[in-house]
Formats: structure tokens, sequence, C-alpha cells
């Protein structure tokens, strides 16, 4: 009894006995195939040893009778198996032979459906490309006419854009002329209110400054002393604080513009004497104290005398500046007042004695300056208007 095969082709290996060795279900390449041939056949042959080995080991323990009647049966059998054995071997060379027979079948088969395919194939390439072909002029003639739609089209927008762009400048024009008022009333505002906050920023800036009066003071030895007062207090409080530094009673004066101050403006604020913000004063020790009257100290001679140099050496780098960057001419000049004349040290008197008098009369072109103990005849002009002056372009002009 066979159990029923579903697959088709099938293929039964029996053996011995009616048992099946190996069963094959559908297709396998004929390669394939005669390896599970060989297979089988070794299986078969190794189950015939097997058999052949335990029916001589079942013999053994019978007698001699038996065991020559064995050996007879089992002769028979192996040249029944031998048999067999040649009849399962030409089966195989048939079935070798029809398995052949079925490649070449196979083989022309497919070499027909290809060739078919092949003409199919080239039969279905000629429709497409005569579908290309005729696809290719409908897409020509459908440019074309979209070629003109669209020429038709940009000829309308450009006349649109041109409308439009004179529509926009126009536009543009009126807006950028009120923009431009605008922004030039704009910044005008601006300019005022920066202006403004301009002159308060100045004015509170120059009112600070205003406030006090940071002055320098210089020495005859080339020191100087630095110290700030409110500018509403008077020159008297300078004066007081030199004297405390220096310990003798000074002159102050100033180089530019150049000033000698008297007693009177000892009163006069800094404010008033035009010494603010800052202010660089020279201050000459002229005696000890405040109170009128020759002193005959003999140190005040022997400062005199090192001090002579130095007071001259500056007058000429002063008048070098002055000539050089248009100082003041004679007419401004100062004369030594009274007072001034009056506290001037006996040496100096002695020495302007010995060389000679100075005229004090204010239209004499000789003139005497004074600085501290140092008196130095200077040549003041008369007239200032002979002075000749030049202009930017050297034009001399009188």
């Amino acid at each position: 009894m066979f159990n029923p095969v579903i697959v088709m082709p099938s293929s039964f290996f029996i053996g011995e006995g009616g048992v099946p060795l190996e069963v094959t279900g559908g297709h396998s390449e004929p390669t394939e195939f005669l390896k599970k041939i060989e297979r089988v056949l070794q299986d078969h042959k190794r189950q015939l040893q097997n058999a052949v080995g335990d029916g001589a080991q079942a013999a053994l323990p019978e007698t001699g009778a038996s065991n020559s009647q064995t050996s007879v049966e089992t002769k028979e059998e192996l040249s029944s198996t031998s048999s067999d054995s040649q009849d399962l071997s030409d089966k195989v060379e048939k079935a070798k032979r029809l398995i052949e027979e079925k490649r070449k079948e196979k083989l022309q088969a497919e070499e027909e459906k290809a060739r078919q395919a092949e003409k199919e194939r080239r039969l279905l390439g000629q429709e497409l490309q005569q579908l290309r072909e005729n696809q290719k002029e409908q897409e020509l003639k459908e440019l074309q006419e979209q070629f003109k739609k669209e020429k038709q089209e940009e000829r309308k927008a450009k006349e649109r854009v041109r409308e439009q762009i004179a529509k926009d400048r126009e536009e543009r024009a009126a807006r950028f002329k009120k923009e431009k008022e605008e922004r030039e009333k704009s910044h005008v505002a601006n300019k005022q209110s920066h202006a403004q906050k301009q002159q308060e920023a100045m004015a509170k800036e120059e009112a600070k400054k205003r406030e006090t009066a940071r002055i320098q003071v210089r020495l005859p030895d080339g020191s100087s002393i630095s110290q700030t007062f409110p500018s509403g207090e008077p020159l008297q409080s300078l004066c007081d604080f030199v004297s405390q530094q220096i310990g003798s009673y000074p002159t102050l004066s100033t180089t530019f513009p150049k000033r000698v101050f008297t007693e009177e403006d000892m009163s006069v604020s800094f404010l008033d004497l035009q010494l603010v913000p800052s202010a660089v004063v020279i201050a000459i020790p002229t005696r000890q104290s405040r109170s009128p009257g020759i002193s005959s100290d003999s140190t005040g001679g022997v400062f005199s005398l090192f001090l002579t140099p130095i007071m001259m050496l500056w007058n000429m780098l002063f008048y070098l500046y002055c000539l050089i960057f248009g100082g003041g001419s004679g007419s401004s000049r100062r004369n030594p007042s009274p007072k001034e004349s009056s506290s001037t040290s006996p040496q100096t008197s002695q020495e302007f004695g010995s060389k000679g008098r100075v005229d004090s009369n204010p239209e004499s072109t000789r003139q005497a300056r004074q600085r501290g103990n140092t008196h130095r005849l200077t040549d003041i002009k008369d007239d200032d208007d002979e002075n000749a002056t030049w202009n930017g372009n050297s034009t001399q002009q009188l």
C-alpha cells in the first residue's frame, strides 16, 4: 500500500521487502536527481550487507548440516540479489536517458519560448517607437500653440507692467516728496532740539566749570603749586595761600594776557578776574609781610642776585613768544602802578639809580617793566598805528 502523492512528478525508490528507501517529489535538476540515485544505491548495498551479516551470525550455533544448508541458501540469495542489482542498474540507465531527453525537450521549449518572447518584444518596441513619435508630434503641436498663447499673454503682461510701473512711479514720487518734507521737518526739529540740548549742556558745563578756579602758581625756582578755590572768593585767598607756602608776601601776575595784580585786585573774585576755570599765576616774593615799607634784609639782595638772570631769560623767551604768536604790543602792556613801584626792594632801586633814572612819563618811548624785584627797560612805541601787520596772503597792512 502506498500513500497517495499530491506532488507531481514523484519518484519512489523501494528496497528489500517493499520498504521505500527514498521518495522525491517535484521537479529536480538532472545532476541532483543522479546524486539521489547514487545515494539510494549506496543505502541499498548497505542494507544487503547488513542483512547478510545478520543471517551469518544467526546460523553459527546450528549444527554442521544446517551450516551447509544455510551456505547453499545464502549463495542462492546472493545470486538473486546480484540479479536484482543488475536490473536496478538497467533501470537507472534508462532513467538517466529519460531525464536527458526531458532536459533536451525542456531546453528546446525554453529556446522556442525565448524566440517568441524576443519577437513579441520587438513588435512591442516598434509599437512603442511609433507611439513615441506620435506623442512627440502631438507635444510639438501643443508646444507651438502654447508658445503663441504665452507670447500673447506676455505682451499683455508687459503692457500691464508698464502701466503699473508708471503708476508706482507717480505714487513713489508723491510718497518720496511727502517723506522728504517730513524728514526735513524732523531734521530741523531734531537739529534745533540737539542745538538746544548742546547749549544747555554747555551752559551747565560752563557754569560747573565757573564754580571753581584751579590756579597753578609758578615760583621763581621753577617749582609750581596748584590749588582749587571757589570762583566767588577774592584773589586775597590765593595770595594768603602762596604766602603760607613760600613764607613771604608775593606779587601775583599772569603772562597771557599779561597782567600784574595790584592791591585793588585782591578784593576782586576769581570769576571777575577771568581766572576760571583754570589759570597760571606767577608769584614773585617781595616782602615778609603785607605792611608797606622797605626791607633792608641782605637775604633779599642775594635772592635778587640769583633771580635776575632767570628773569632776564624768562622775559627774553616771553618776548619771542609774543613776537611769533602775536602777543600784546606796547599799548597793551601795563605800566606799573605806584603801589607796585613802592613795593620794590631797595636793591632794585639802587641798581636802577646807578644806571639812570627811569622816566615815569607815559608819553616817553622808554619805560621800565617790573617783575618782582627786577626791572627791565623796554622800548615801547608811542603810536601803535605805525606798526605794520601782515595778513594771511602776505600783504602788509598799516
